[in-house]
């Protein structure tokens, strides 16, 4: 291959330790290189062979700086000596030059986006295994180009002009893609035919100093409502917080600009592992924290730094809350791999992406003490805006498809099944698990699609499937697990003494051996209340209700518990006052999603139990015009007597076209009779204009009885 000369610039750490790696580097170099290429070693030390040695500063871009100053080539190659060089190490970096790209960089087990490669497990048996390895994907993928707009700068190719004219500092290649001109001579491009490994080193890069103990790192999306309590729950917490934007057009990046977070404005490419994998290569911390702009942070901050000094683990399972799509209490608590080594651990994943090591397999865990994320993500109100169901179901079908999935396949399916089950595809989920149940899982992904498969079969009302998924599950080991499952099958088969034995077979927190699901009775309380309720059993649903509502764990949705009470009308009374006051509020928002009618009872049953007025009056606002005038004089009055005439209900009647003409002009008189509130007369005039003949008389007598003042004085005697 004919090409550019070259200077392939080989940058080492500082010491001896780093002049070794260096050392060997170059040596495995040398078979790539051609006859007028050039070895700039930057390390300590004495010149080795025909390499030159220079000592630059201590800084990664200092050293870099140092070695294109001494290069001589048009093209460089700068390499951390981290790396490890593969046979064709340099020729199809600067074949991309020569054919205009402005930047080149390889594919390797460090980079994130188009840059990652992960080896599959059997290439990491051996050296000898992966040289194979590479050797096939190379040959495989010859004269592979793709454009980005940004690469990793572990092994970067460049104009030396270029480079000396931008420097070498973070961001080299943004900063070459904005220079004047540079534009025309091409985009970044990764080469994929060139292959590099980082097996064994702690990173590619000099390590920072000093090195922060830790990273918080999130991607978002367009979340400046679930933004500012997710970053003010984490202060105090870690040293830096990366936020890595995958295109917001709303107020996200300022937002986390003000609070104080490290902004990276990236893009999004269908894959979370990767968009993760490109946050966290803008972390500086010893250790990195996942967190979703969903969750929130709760426990000891001082602890979690603690346990992080003294930790011989790579990671860390941390407790992770999920809350019910009513927002109430949890329904389940699942440890979850959401902190690690940043130089050890990475993303791997399209969906529902995983902490593991960047050598491969899983990382062994240390449990955290005193701290958990709660989160919020699978509410029906934020699902709903954001589509999450479509969202997802797209992306575990890509990841069906991925060539090399970075999962073991059973995982993938599960995911794809958990997606469709999601997104109300029964049918596909029942699919998708006979072809899953054969392949390779992990334990939690095995049963995981055990679940979801015995759910789908019962709305499908396909039970002997659903029952031998259940089976399936208790042969796993998980009799908790089993016995929450089976309940909901039995349900769906109407076969409720059974069901009910299901779910008194759940303690009110337990955990099957081996599994990291905490399982409560909570969790199956709609089930419960639904058996109950069919078997006419009313008072003891109401009981077991009250029960799991002064625990602080209302794990029911408000239009659920509404239509117990509709047949348990006498005892509405107790919730209302029962109901802790943490879970006050969140109960009000949920009025909206119930029938009016349903929505007043409610209210009212608050109201008069003395809980928080000034919020139960404001959550009656929206309801209340929706009322018959009656009920919507008694919250007129409550309104008003809160200070908010604004909000009046009878004034919103008289002006709601969609209201009848009777309704509005018995309205906008209560109001002007009542409230000496003149401000409704146009309203008053307009809908007695339209009132039909038929009804004049009887309209005019009410009016005479509800509001006689106003009614002498705007009616002809």
């Amino acid at each position: 291959m004919r090409r550019s000369p070259a200077s392939v610039v080989v940058v080492a750490a500082p010491g001896p330790e780093g002049r070794a790696r260096a050392d060997f580097l170059v040596r495995g170099l040398r078979p790539s290189l051609g006859v007028r290429d050039e070895v700039v070693l930057v390390a300590d030390g004495t010149p080795a062979g025909d390499a030159l040695a220079a000592v630059g500063g201590g800084s990664l871009a200092a050293r870099r700086d140092t070695g294109v100053r001494l290069a001589t080539r048009d093209v460089v190659v700068l390499v951390c000596a981290d790396s490890v060089a593969p046979k064709h190490a340099i020729d199809p970096l600067v074949a991309a030059l020569d054919s205009g790209a402005i930047a080149a960089g390889p594919v390797h087990d460090l980079g994130t986006g188009r840059q990652g490669l992960t080896p599959p497990l059997p290439a990491l048996a051996s050296a000898q295994e992966l040289r194979e390895w590479t050797a096939r994907w190379h040959d495989e993928h010859r004269g592979g180009r793709l454009g980005v707009e940004d690469l990793g700068e572990g092994v970067l190719a460049a104009r030396r002009a270029h480079l000396q004219a931008v420097g070498c500092r973070e961001g080299v290649v943004q900063r070459l893609l904005a220079a004047e001109g540079a534009g025309a001579l091409g985009p970044a491009v990764v080469v994929q035919d060139s292959v590099w490994h980082h097996r064994g080193a702690p990173g590619c890069a000099l390590p920072p100093s000093p090195q922060p103990l830790l990273s918080i790192v999130m991607i978002v999306k367009d979340e400046e409502k679930a933004l500012p309590s997710s970053l003010a729950s984490l202060a105090g917490l870690g040293d830096e917080v990366v936020v890595y934007d995958t295109g917001s057009s709303d107020g996200t990046v300022e937002i986390a600009r003000a609070m104080g977070a490290r902004v990276v404005q990236g893009y999004w490419d269908d894959h979370f592992g990767d968009a993760r994998n490109r946050g966290l290569a803008h972390a500086r911390g010893r250790w990195f924290l996942q967190v979703d702009a969903d969750e929130q942070f709760t426990g000891d901050a001082a602890s979690l730094r603690a346990q992080l000094e003294v930790a011989t683990d790579p990671t860390f399972m941390v407790d992770v809350e999920s809350q019910t799509e009513s927002g109430f209490g949890t329904t389940y608590c699942t440890p979850l791999r959401r902190i690690g080594l940043r130089e050890d651990c990475w993303f791997l994943g399209r969906l529902h992406e995983q902490i593991a090591l960047r050598a491969g397999g899983v990382p062994p865990s240390s449990v955290l003490r005193d701290g958990r994320l709660l989160h919020s993500g699978y509410l029906a109100s934020t699902a709903a805006d954001k589509d999450k169901r479509t969202r997802n179901l797209r992306l575990a079908e890509l990841a069906t498809a991925d060539e090399a999935g970075d999962l073991p396949r059973g995982v993938v399916l599960c995911n794809l099944a958990r997606s469709q089950r999601f997104a109300g595809d029964n049918e596909g989920v029942l699919a998708t698990a006979a072809e899953a149940w054969e392949a390779e899982h992990t334990s939690v992904s095995r049963r995981d699609l055990c679940a979801t498969a015995a759910t789908a079969a019962a709305v499908l009302e396909r039970y002997a499937e659903a029952e031998l998924w259940c089976d399936r599950l208790e042969e796993q080991g998980v009799p908790l697990r089993a016995a929450e499952t089976r309940a909901v099958v039995l349900l769906a088969q109407e076969r409720w003494l059974e069901c009910l034995e299901a779910v008194r077979r759940i303690p009110d927190s337990g955990w099957d051996r081996g599994d990291v699901r905490e399982i409560k009775r909570s969790g199956s309380i709609v089930v419960e209340l639904k058996a109950l309720v069919s078997l006419g059993r009313y008072d003891e649903a109401v009981d077991r209700l009250l029960r799991v509502v002064r625990a602080g764990e209302l794990n029911v949705c408000l239009p659920d518990v509404l239509e117990l009470f509709h047949s348990a009308p006498a005892r509405l009374r107790e919730y209302a006052t029962d109901l802790p006051e943490e879970l006050l509020l969140p109960t009000l928002a949920e009025v909206r999603t119930v029938p009016v009618d349903r929505a007043d009872t409610f209210l009212d049953a608050l109201y008069t139990a003395g809980r928080r007025q000034a919020a139960v009056v404001a959550a009656a606002a929206p309801v209340a015009p929706h009322l018959p005038l009656p009920r919507a004089v008694e919250w007129s009055l409550r309104l008003r007597a809160a200070g908010d005439p604004g909000s009046c209900p009878l004034v919103r009647i008289a002006r709601a076209p969609e209201r009848s003409p009777r309704d509005r002009v018995l309205a906008a008189a209560l109001v002007m009779e009542s409230f000496a509130d003149e401000t409704v007369l146009p309203q008053f005039l307009e809908a007695a204009e339209l009132v039909p003949d038929a009804q004049a008389d009887a309209v005019g007598k009410e009016l005479r009885l509800l509001a006689p003042l106003t009614a002498a004085r705007l009616l002809a005697v």
